[in-house]
C-alpha cells in the first residue's frame, strides 16, 4: 500500500484503529489507518474511483480539549467518530474495545506545516454520505457551538484575535533564542514585533527536548493575544513582548 499523495476529501475504510493520548497532554485520541476508496473532484463536484491506488494514511484524531478557561471540551469531530464506528461516547475503553475494522467513512487530508516540515495529515473525520469539501455548520449548529462554548472576556467582543503570523526571517544571520521571561507585566519601554515576538517563540520551541507542535504553539499565541491585547487587531509592540513571554512560559511548562 502507497501513502496518500494530495490534499482532498475521500471516502474510504477504517483498516483499524486504537485509542492512545496526546504526546504533551495525555489526552484521549483515537488513531486510525484509513484506506482511500473514492476521491472527490472539486471542479467537477464528482468522486472519482481511487480504488487502483490503494493508498492509506493515519490519522490522529484528538476527542476533546481544554478551553481558555481549563474546561475539558468534546472536539467537533468527537460526535462524527461516535455514528462512524457505533460508539456510545461514553467511555474510552468502550470505544478501544469496538471492532471498527472496515467501517466506511469520510475524511479530509490536508497540509500540515510543523518546524517547516510539510506533511499530509487527516484534518477531520465524518460519515460516508457527509456533503463533500471542508466541513462547515449550519446556522443553527453554530449558534449551539456559541451557546456552550462561548467565553465570557473584558476585552471588545468584536475584536477577532490575529493568527499567528507567518514564519518570517530573522533581522540578524541568526536568531538568537530569547532568555527565559521573568514573570510580570514588561516595562513599556520594552518593546518588540509582531514577527519577532513570533520568530522567538519559534526558535525557543525547537531548542526543548520535546517541541511542541506547530498546531498547538499558534493555539497558545492567539490566547495569549486575546487575554492580553487590549485590541488583539491593534497590538502595540509592549503587548507582544507580553504575548511573547506568555508562550515562552507555557511551551516551557511539561503537562
Amino acid at each position: 500500500m502507497a501513502a496518500i499523495d494530495r490534499i482532498g476529501t475521500f471516502k474510504g475504510r477504517i483498516i483499524e484503529g486504537a485509542v492512545g493520548a496526546t504526546r504533551q497532554q495525555g489526552l484521549p485520541q483515537f488513531t486510525v489507518k484509513l484506506v482511500a476508496d473514492a476521491w472527490y473532484d472539486e471542479t467537477s463536484g464528482e468522486w472519482l474511483d481511487w480504488t487502483e491506488y490503494d493508498q492509506t494514511i493515519t490519522g490522529y484524531i484528538n476527542l476533546v480539549y481544554f478551553d481558555k478557561n481549563g474546561n475539558l471540551v468534546k472536539n467537533l469531530t468527537y460526535d462524527n467518530l461516535c455514528q462512524i464506528t457505533g460508539w456510545d461516547g461514553t467511555t474510552y475503553s468502550g470505544l478501544a474495545a469496538l471492532d471498527v475494522k472496515d467501517k466506511p467513512l469520510q475524511f479530509r487530508v490536508e497540509e500540515n506545516d510543523y518546524n517547516g516540515t510539510v506533511t499530509l495529515r487527516v484534518q477531520w473525520v465524518d460519515v460516508i454520505d457527509a456533503s463533500p469539501g471542508l466541513k462547515k455548520l449550519d446556522a443553527a449548529e453554530l449558534k449551539a457551538l456559541d451557546a456552550k462554548f462561548a467565553v465570557a472576556s473584558p476585552k471588545k467582543a468584536a475584536a477577532k484575535p490575529k493568527k499567528a503570523p507567518a514564519k518570517t526571517k530573522a533581522p540578524t544571520p541568526e536568531v538568537v533564542t530569547p532568555p527565559k521571561p521573568k514573570a510580570g507585566t514588561p516595562t513599556v519601554e520594552e518593546e518588540t514585533t509582531e514577527a519577532d515576538a513570533w520568530n522567538d517563540c519559534l526558535e525557543a520551541n525547537k531548542t526543548l527536548d520535546v517541541p511542541v507542535e506547530q498546531e498547538i504553539l499558534e493555539d497558545y499565541w492567539v490566547s495569549a493575544i486575546t487575554d492580553i491585547a487590549a485590541d488583539p487587531n491593534n497590538v502595540t509592540g509592549a503587548e507582544y513582548v507580553a504575548i511573547r513571554n506568555k508562550v515562552l512560559e507555557q511551551i516551557d511548562i511539561p503537562f
